[in-house]
């Protein structure tokens, strides 16, 4: 029930507070008075205060620093705060959704909720359940209007009569319609007990009370009604404190918990999303592209090299460079998250690139020395496939070092915020694609070889065995 200008002066005071925090950490920001950050909880008593904050590199406060900040300096009850750390936007750390049509229901179910996730490692655990205005609730009394011989219609009739008024005539004049309204006057209005004096004429012409007719309740409108799917819901929001733990483990453990809620709270039922759900899909999508990437790569290959042995070499180059990616990461302590798995996406393409050009390259030397030797094929074809292999392997040493020297290069400065400071949504990704490289070169050069003499000609080594009998 705040007025926009009530809202206004409560506000002025987090401004205030943002003004004290030391220089050279906000940018810039933003106070919007009469919506929320979520849309769905606009309302003339809500206001969200957009912070843009400088980069990481030039501050001494971190965005959790200055949540506690404002925090501990404010005076106001119900603040929430949603740190935006880059990347696509997956909604809330956790999110619940409450279904169910039966408002009773769905708020005791909001409250149970509630209170076990305040057992847990979360913070700013809110709702968009909002109590709106009070109102009063008339239900009909069916049998007392039966006896009375009335309908339900004309009871709403009176009281819509009473307190809204309704049209009887209008005047016509040569400039307009005038419409004339019956309704009662403003000292006859009694909101405390709406139905005292009214009264309504049953079709024998007798006067009976409404309050005989009607149950009054009190109770409040919902300040929003939210659907999904068709049902009325209600959302539950929570932050996480990533010290304590992680979006995956809390979703993990809530689906645990209230995998059977729809049985112990008959008419409601829960969907739990937000941002470990959308993680969790987004990981599904990228496995399945970078496996559907290394298949449709394989049998290009295939194609290419006219052999069913040679595209598996390229492709053992990924594993290599994966497990380059992971040590890196344990070692620097940073979380495995999507975006790093789209570097890794990135870094496959590459690597497989260095791996195509050697192999590429010592099947023409394997060519070319078989021409020249074509009169005594099998006895030389051994000294010819050796000689290839070492040639291949030195001559596209230079190139393929060089080349991800020069990759490297542009990559670190960005992997560890050398020039511009780090970006939380571009520097795992590159820091994958970083290291991912310097492992998986490495073994192009030395893995590609050697299993390029083991994966040799399985027809070659079918002539060898047949010649020894």
């Amino acid at each position: 029930g705040s007025s926009l200008e009530n809202t206004l002066r409560e506000v002025e005071e987090v401004e205030k507070i943002i003004a004290t925090i030391p220089q050279g950490v906000v940018h810039s920001y933003k106070t919007v008075v009469g919506e929320t950050f979520k849309p769905r909880l606009s309302a003339s008593n809500g206001f969200y205060i957009n912070i843009i904050l400088t980069p990481a590199s030039e501050r001494n406060m971190t965005a959790n620093d200055i949540k506690e900040y404002i925090q501990s300096k404010s005076s106001m009850k119900g603040l929430n705060f949603f740190i935006d750390s880059g990347g696509p936007q997956v909604g809330s750390p956790l999110e619940i959704q409450v279904i169910g049509n039966d408002n009773e229901k769905r708020e005791a179910a909001i409250n149970e909720i509630k209170a076990d996730l305040a057992k847990m490692p979360l913070t700013e655990i809110d709702t968009d359940l909002r109590k709106g205005k009070e109102e009063y609730r008339l239900l009909p009394d069916y049998e007392n209007i039966a006896r009375a011989q009335l309908s339900v219609a004309t009871i709403a009739s009176t009281i819509r009569t009473a307190f809204d008024g309704s049209i009887v005539t209008y005047l016509q004049t040569p400039e307009e319609k005038v419409p004339f309204r019956v309704v009662l006057d403003e000292k006859s209005k009694n909101f405390k007990e709406p139905l005292e004096g009214l009264f309504v004429r049953n079709s024998q012409g007798r006067l009976v009370p409404v309050a005989a007719l009607v149950k009054v309740t009190e109770g409040h409108s919902p300040d929003n009604i939210h659907h999904y799917k068709g049902e009325r819901t209600n959302l539950v929001t929570a932050n996480i404190q990533k010290s304590k733990t992680d979006a995956t483990r809390v979703y993990n453990i809530l689906q645990n918990k209230y995998k059977d809620f729809s049985k112990t709270h008959p008419g409601v039922k829960l969907v739990l999303a937000g941002e470990a759900e959308e993680s969790s899909k987004t990981f599904i999508q990228i496995i399945t592209s970078i496996l559907a990437a290394i298949a449709a790569i394989y049998f290009l290959l295939v194609l290419q090299f006219d052999s069913f042995t040679q595209p598996i070499m390229v492709i053992l180059a990924i594993p290599f460079g994966l497990a380059g990616i992971t040590l890196a990461f344990g070692v620097h302590g940073v979380p495995l998250s999507m975006l790093a798995l789209i570097g890794v996406l990135g870094f496959s393409g590459v690597v497989v690139n260095d791996s195509l050009i050697m192999v590429d390259f010592i099947n023409r030397l394997r060519k070319e020395g078989i021409s020249k030797k074509e009169k005594n094929r099998r006895k030389q074809d051994t000294t010819i496939f050796t000689e290839a292999v070492i040639n291949g392997a030195r001559l596209r040493l230079r190139p393929i070092v060089l080349t991800t020297v020069t990759t490297m290069a542009g990559l670190v400065p960005t992997a560890y915020g050398i020039i511009g400071g780090t970006d939380s949504f571009i520097s795992p990704m590159v820091l994958a694609m970083a290291w991912g490289l310097l492992v998986g070169t490495s073994s192009v050069l030395i893995i590609i070889p050697v299993l390029y003499t083991i994966f040799n000609d399985p027809n070659e080594v079918f002539y060898e065995a047949k010649k020894k009998r």
